[in-house]
């Protein structure tokens, strides 16, 4: 509450922040403006009647809604059954990080001759960590898997690579600040979700060069198609296939990763940052 008499505008992201700064707006008659941006295209409460109900009428608290991507906007907009309020602003990465990282470096011992493929995320089940590691059966033996990200399911992503006898091909880094140098230093970005809002690491991958293998879902299949490859949802043997196709044709993997740069342009955070001051500014020439 203190912090809404001292602004114009509060942008709130995620869950339960969405709450509590509807809440404090009600109990302290501000009038400051309530921005809220939608990162997911579900989320647990969407199941539950009770919490569906309480969140129509926190998100009627909020003056614009922005949304990160078409797939989240049109999934919010079927929840809520409305569409007034409700803008969307692509989400943005900046690219300069990735596009200017030139070393490589070490992610294991033995990887200089090794084909990399890496993915970025958290250890959650919409994740689907387990689809890339089940596919290294069914591809070359000098390709491994490396995984960036902390989270409750890494525990079970190492037991399933030992079950499958492949645990020395698969290599879980943890926590990481040096994304840009770990994009550089892999063959290839995937990532293997079951649903997203918006795949920031299939973009950072892009922007550094590499092809992107994403599983077809709307937030991905945005960002993806037309430059980087598609498999279906946790189809192992279809991401095999491809990661096969660009470790075995150079020609195509060159294809592939130039497609992507190019297609990374698109989601500059630059785009992202504009978007959002014109909503700024709209929102506070309402209040004059």
């Amino acid at each position: 509450m203190k912090y809404l008499k001292r602004y114009d505008i509060v942008h709130v992201h995620l869950f339960p922040a969405l709450y509590w700064a509807a809440f404090a707006k009600l109990l302290s008659f501000s009038k400051a403006k309530l921005v809220y941006t939608e990162h997911s295209t579900s989320n647990n409460r969407r199941g539950h009647i009770i919490l569906r109900i309480t969140d129509k009428f926190v998100y009627r608290c909020y003056d614009r809604i922005i949304t990160i991507s078409q797939a989240a906007r049109d999934s919010l907009v079927k929840y809520l059954r409305r569409e007034d309020g409700i803008v969307m602003v692509e989400n943005g990465v900046n690219l300069n990080p990735f596009i200017n990282q030139k070393e490589t470096i070490t992610l294991f011992p033995g990887c200089e001759n090794c084909f990399i493929v890496t993915q970025i995320a958290s250890f959650r089940y919409p994740k689907d960590q387990d689809t890339v590691i089940r596919a290294l059966l069914k591809v070359s033996k000098d390709v491994h898997a490396v995984f960036v990200g902390v989270g409750e399911r890494m525990a079970e992503c190492k037991t399933l690579a030992e079950d499958l006898g492949i645990a020395e091909r698969v290599h879980f880094l943890g926590g990481r600040m040096d994304i840009p140098a770990i994009v550089k230093s892999s063959s290839v970005v995937i990532m293997s979700s079951s649903y997203e809002g918006f795949g920031r690491a299939a973009i950072e991958g892009m922007a550094g060069s590499r092809p992107v293998i994403g599983s077809d879902v709307a937030g991905l299949r945005d960002l993806i198609d037309g430059a980087g490859l598609l498999f279906k949802v946790g189809d192992n043997d279809s991401l095999a296939s491809l990661i096969e196709s660009l470790k075995n044709n150079k020609d195509y993997y060159n294809k592939v990763a130039a497609s992507c740069f190019e297609r990374a342009k698109d989601y500059s955070s630059d785009k992202m940052i504009a978007g959002y001051e014109a909503i700024y500014n709209e929102l506070l020439t309402e209040n004059k």
